[in-house]
């Protein structure tokens, strides 16, 4: 019996986290990019990332700093969370919806992609990671965000308003009484 009730708490909590990321987060992102004027994958690659992986960040800081050997929970929670997202999040995604991938921006993505698991395992070859081999890190997301913010002129992508247009009318017309009650009206965003 015990078993049920966490089964049907966990699979709650799936779809509240489900609706407030659908019904706020990605709005609120959304806001934040327009005033801030940054291209969809300047805020996918800063924005959406910082707002959905905060929470491995803080579990890799405080397996580091906690006493005892818990420097593999952190390292095990960030490449098994970037295994996940790659082919859990994407076939998932699929499955609910349909959708036409441009080949540039994942040759784009695949490439550094694979730069950051290449140079992780060179890093990780000798068992610890010093603060240059770490600024290394840094420097290539840097260098990542730079491309994003020039992609555009290497390469011509034409975004079809259309879609883009009746998607964000579906995710008007979702509304949920719920949530709607605890949570602000996005017009106060």
């Amino acid at each position: 019996m015990t078993l049920i009730v966490l089964s049907l708490v966990l699979l709650l909590s799936f779809y509240l986290i489900a609706k407030v990321c659908d019904e706020y987060f990605v709005e609120s992102l959304d806001q934040i990019a327009k005033k801030l004027n940054m291209s969809n994958d300047i805020a996918g690659a800063t924005l959406m990332a910082i707002g959905s992986s905060a929470p491995e960040l803080f579990i890799a800081v405080i397996a580091l700093v906690k006493p005892g050997n818990h420097e593999a929970i952190g390292m095990g929670t960030i490449v098994g969370s970037a295994i996940f997202n790659i082919l859990v999040i994407i076939g998932a995604s699929a499955v609910v919806r349909n959708t036409i991938l441009k080949w540039q921006p994942v040759l784009r993505d695949t490439m550094f992609y694979s730069i950051s698991i290449l140079l992780l395992l060179l890093v990780f070859k000798d068992g610890s990671i010093d603060i240059i081999e770490a600024s290394i890190f840094v420097a290539i997301y840097i260098i990542y965000l730079i491309t994003l913010s020039q992609w555009s002129r290497f390469v011509k992508l034409k975004e079809d308003q259309t879609t883009l247009e009746k998607v964000e009318e579906i995710f008007d017309k979702k509304k949920n009484f719920i949530l709607e009650k605890i949570f602000p009206s996005s017009k106060k965003y």
